[in-house]
């Protein structure tokens, strides 16, 4: 095995050990285990029909900004647009409160 996969080896296990550290996750984990045991094809058609909503969904449903600059910024990772648009959000939340 080379260096590269050791090292990717690892980071995944530290971030399931991460991801399953809390109950409700390691409850969620279960369950879509369970769910996928118990009928695989149904399962992966209910995973591959979930992704294809989600990918056909306009960006201003998945929780993107409208404007289509600062859309386009928060998709290619930008971290001050995404900054922004958060600082945003919170206050439309307090001035709608």
């Amino acid at each position: 095995m080379g260096k590269l996969t050791k090292i990717v080896g690892a980071a995944g296990a530290v971030a399931a050990g991460v991801l399953l550290s809390k109950k409700e996750n390691r409850d969620i984990v279960k369950q879509e285990v369970k769910q996928a045991m118990n009928d695989p094809k149904g399962y992966s058609t209910k995973l591959l029909d979930k992704a294809l909503r989600r990918r056909n969904k306009p960006e201003s449903e998945l929780g993107m900004p409208k404007d289509p600059q600062d859309a386009k910024m928060v998709s290619e990772g930008a971290l001050t647009s995404v900054n922004y648009y958060n600082k945003r959000q919170e206050e439309e939340k307090q001035t709608a409160q």
